[in-house]
């Protein structure tokens, strides 16, 4: 390993320590703000924002005439999920029978609002023929918490759909979907509140087809497993006893296409080379760190180059899209933390001069409807520019 890499490490270990030392007590160094802090096990209440005071009980009638449609109803075929029971541990719902952790997804009609007018914004000052997409990704509990329970649980589909409703100019994409025809495959982790690099793959498959650029097969990708993962849920849950009886296999499938993957600061500062692989950093942050803007440089010949922007669901997705764009820029939109920044640029500044044709926004729903939105607006109001 070269010593660039190991003090990349290195400092993912001393962003661990302190995390710890704040009380957090994660068991990954990827401190997400976008992870649930509602720990009432109650009925949810789509006009409740888990993350933010806003409220809207209002029907939506947002303009959708320059929109994709987006349908999110479809069920998967000949998947039933057995009774179970759980209980609040910490802030996460453990289900008794497989040890899953389920965030509680409270909803938020006008956070949702927000963020697609927010997103509207960006694209109407960047202007000219960039194409725009929007991707809020559903968390496990939207596939994985049994019948008996759903009660307790917002509709994320609803919430989606919600969103959409608003978008103007901006393609929608329909990661739900998606992801419901693979329900019997491990497309979210049972010890973290992300997706798993295998689910993240279903949903830029179906980016791809919106996008109407190439995309690998699995085949195309060499697969690394490694067992006993138990990831960021277990630290929510207060070392829930029963979750760390069911650990994760955690999964990562390497591109084989050429590429190469560039680190730069949150201004945009060149650090080095990183070369993703499956060794001592065996956990979601191997896609790397979160306060940072990862460049990518692929053989892809189709003159696309892409901007994501969004949260910590972004780094298990765009090793799966170097088939399919020239370039892409993976930017973290959350907002100043106590100890870093994200992303401390201009974001309309950030798209024109990095020549994008494409920009995608994606991030979990929580993170869409909840405080994590106004990331977005501090992108979009920075007055830092790059030279």
């Amino acid at each position: 390993m070269n010593r660039n890499l190991k003090k990349f490490f290195a400092s993912l270990v001393a962003v661990t320590a302190i995390i710890s030392a704040s009380g957090c007590n994660l068991v990954v160094e990827d401190e997400d703000s976008s992870a649930p802090t509602n720990s009432e096990s109650k009925p949810a209440d789509n006009s409740t924002d888990n993350s933010s005071p806003e409220q809207d009980n209002s029907s939506v009638t947002g303009d959708n005439s320059d929109t994709q449609s987006s349908v999110t109803s479809t069920t998967p075929p000949d998947y039933e999920l057995p009774d179970d029971n759980g209980e609040m541990s910490g802030t996460v719902l453990v289900l008794n029978n497989s040890g899953r952790g389920i965030v509680l997804f409270g909803g938020g009609k006008q956070g949702g609002k927000d963020y697609a007018e927010t997103i509207n914004k960006i694209k109407d000052e960047v202007g000219g023929d960039v194409k725009f997409y929007s991707m809020v990704a559903p968390t496990a509990g939207s596939f994985y918490l049994p019948d008996n329970l759903k009660s307790k649980m917002a509709s994320e589909p609803d919430n989606i759909d919600n969103i959409n409703s608003y978008l103007v100019g901006i393609t929608p994409v329909d990661a739900y979907t998606a992801l419901s025809m693979h329900v019997n495959e491990d497309i979210y982790f049972r010890t973290d509140h992300h997706w798993t690099q295998l689910g993240a793959y279903y949903a830029a498959e179906e980016f791809a087809k919106v996008a109407e650029v190439p995309f690998a097969p699995l085949s195309d990708y060499e697969k690394f497993e490694r067992e006993g993962y138990i990831g960021s849920l277990y630290g929510y849950s207060k070392e829930n006893a029963n979750m760390r009886k069911h650990p994760d296999t955690f999964t990562f499938y390497k591109p084989k296409n050429s590429y190469t993957v560039s680190v730069y600061s949150p201004k945009y500062e060149y650090k080095y080379e990183m070369p993703l692989q499956f060794g001592e950093n065996s956990n979601y942050m191997i896609y790397g760190a979160d306060n940072q803007i990862n460049y990518v440089k692929t053989d892809c010949t189709n003159g696309r180059k892409l901007v994501i922007v969004g949260d910590s669901y972004d780094n298990a997705l765009f090793l799966n899209l170097t088939n399919s764009f020239e370039e892409i820029w993976v930017c973290d939109m959350r907002s100043v933390t106590s100890s870093y920044v994200y992303f401390d640029l201009n974001i309309v500044d950030f798209i024109k001069k990095m020549g994008a044709t494409d920009v995608l926004f994606n991030m979990d729903t929580f993170s869409a409807v909840g405080s994590n939105r106004n990331g977005l607006k501090t992108m979009l109001n920075s007055k830092n520019m790059l030279p």
